[in-house]
């Protein structure tokens, strides 16, 4: 769990580098991903970031049609790409984390 949190953190404040190294700790990455594969992952992880981002106004809105929607959208257009290009799954025991 303190890794997925790092991860978190590292996607919250857009840094790339530790976003990418967190992942490979956790088993989200082999580190033999292509580019494609690295720019969906770390895009998906900062748009899931995004309400814990220092940036963004509180308390974050998650209603419908909110900018969550408009969120959660561009997270399932890297959906197809990921699935092209993973190498390993995710790690099961954080299935339910990123719900």
């Amino acid at each position: 769990m303190d890794s997925w949190l790092h991860l978190l953190q590292a996607a919250a404040s857009e840094d790339r580098d530790s976003c990418i190294e967190w992942s490979l700790k956790l088993g989200y990455l082999t580190g033999k991903e292509n580019q494609v594969m690295l720019d969906a992952h770390v895009n998906s992880m900062m748009l899931l970031a995004t309400p814990f981002k220092a940036s963004t106004p509180q308390p974050f809105d998650f209603g419908l049609g909110s900018t969550w929607s408009g969120i959660t959208t561009e997270i399932r257009a890297q959906i197809p790409v990921m699935l092209m290009h993973r190498l390993t799954p995710p790690p099961r025991e954080t299935y339910s984390l990123n719900r």
